[in-house]
């Protein structure tokens, strides 16, 4: 099978043995026991549990990853499972288990790979959808059926409820009017996007083809900088100045440790510029990692609410970085139109903190986290599950942007004509969390 994949952790390595004859039920072997194992921490999705299960039955790759990425990936995964059952088990070797999953959304499929000796724990994980669904042309069924699946996780999940149901209600209006007759899949994700927008101008809301939504990918490198996959450019410019083009932020440890290097060979600059044009953002984890290579340990700096859950959390700096913590070197963060979410946190808090100038034009507006759900027939969602904002003063960005503190056109010429010097840090010693 072809799998679309959605989530991916470690390293798969299936070998191209003879698969067993399917089954549906899990094996009594290592590899089913542990499959269901993970299955009850997806389903569980509370901290010490996936803290438990990452501890107890996976390799060190995955204990290097930070315990809370792990359980934002748990709960997407165990929202795409659902109660789905397993439709198929398949062994392409001792050491690894396909698992297929038949939901009212589609196929999806996990594959684990595991250690070949005792205690044979798990080194790769990967869960994905199996060929799109979208052979033959949508029909008024199809369409009614995504209709009523994006109203019911709007309403689920959107971090504003009301407005969720007020979606709801236009779109199925829509549907009654006809709006949506004919349209093939890229046109009536197309169109539900709009409409969705229509009533409220959330740019993490959007409906696309399914095979469009597979998360962050590695930044394209710019020329010169090949030996970067996840970086889009970091050098150091005429004047010692260090420079760090960001396209996106992409999730797990490749990714930070690559940015880590990539800052202790600009740790002896002058001046440093993060360059976040254009970004389409991406990791909180990843934004969190790169501002605390310029700030303080344990300094207060974003907080969340999951109206799901009722879970108010408050983000702080990293207590140890791996690359150089520069605390007073002078820091400009370049910012457009084009910057947004992850790519947004970076300038916000940088700047709540007194440690950069932020100096471009104003940023997108896009202030809310976001979770991809399936609607069936090809499509998905994305959603805003989680409210952000500054908790000492209560600003966030969502819909408003960031304004820099230099409006320039061409940012990067105004960052290096601009005075080298570093913001004084604010205290937070007054700051009390809203």
């Amino acid at each position: 099978m072809n799998i679309h994949r959605i989530l991916r952790w470690g390293a798969l390595a299936f070998l191209a043995a003879a698969p067993l004859q399917a089954q549906t039920t899990l094996p009594d072997t290592p590899a089913g026991r542990q499959a269901g194992a993970l299955l009850s921490a997806v389903r569980d999705a509370r901290e010490d549990a996936v803290r438990a299960f990452i501890g107890e039955r996976t390799t060190g790759k995955f204990r290097e990853i930070p315990v809370a990425t792990h359980v934002q990936q748990f709960q997407r995964m165990g929202a795409m499972i659902g109660s789905a059952p397993v439709a198929a088990v398949r062994a392409p070797s001792a050491a690894a288990l396909e698992v297929d999953f038949q939901g009212e959304r589609g196929m999806l499929t996990l594959r684990m790979q595991l250690e070949d000796a005792p205690p044979h724990r798990i080194t790769g994980l990967a869960l994905g959808r199996g060929e799109a669904p979208a052979a033959g042309p949508l029909t008024d069924a199809g369409r009614a059926a995504v209709v009523d699946s994006a109203a019911s996780l709007l309403k689920r999940y959107y971090v504003t409820p009301d407005t969720a149901e007020i979606i709801g209600a236009r779109l199925r209006e829509r549907l009654r009017a006809g709006t949506y007759a004919a349209m093939d899949r890229a046109t009536f994700a197309r169109t539900l996007t709009a409409d969705i927008r229509a009533v409220h101008p959330d740019q993490h809301l959007s409906v696309s083809t399914a095979r469009q939504t597979q998360g962050p990918r590695p930044a394209a490198a710019a020329p010169g900088s090949g030996q970067y996959r996840y970086l889009a450019d970091a050098r150091i410019l005429p004047g010692n100045v260090g420079y760090l083009k960001m396209s996106s932020f992409p999730g797990g440890q490749e990714a930070m440790n690559e940015l880590a290097a990539a800052l202790r060979t600009m740790e002896r600059t002058e001046a440093m510029i993060i360059d976040v044009r254009e970004s389409r953002g991406g990791s909180a984890h990843l934004a969190n990692f790169l501002i605390s290579h310029f700030t303080a340990p344990n300094l207060l700096s974003l907080a969340t609410f999951q109206p799901v859950s009722g879970d108010t959390a408050l983000r702080r700096t990293l207590p140890e970085v791996p690359g150089p913590r520069r605390l007073d070197v002078p820091l400009y963060v370049l910012v457009d139109r084009g910057s947004r979410s992850a790519a947004e946190d970076v300038p916000f808090v940088l700047r709540n903190l007194g440690r950069a100038t932020l100096v471009g034009e104003r940023t997108a507006g896009a202030g809310r986290n976001n979770r991809f759900f399936p609607l069936g027939e090809g499509l998905d969602i994305s959603i805003s599950v989680t409210r952000v904002w500054d908790p000492c003063t209560g600003a966030e960005w969502e819909r408003v942007g960031i304004e820099p503190d230099i409006a320039a056109a061409d940012a990067l010429d105004a960052a290096l004509r601009a005075p080298r010097r570093a913001p004084a840090a604010l205290p937070q010693a007054q700051c009390r969390a809203r």
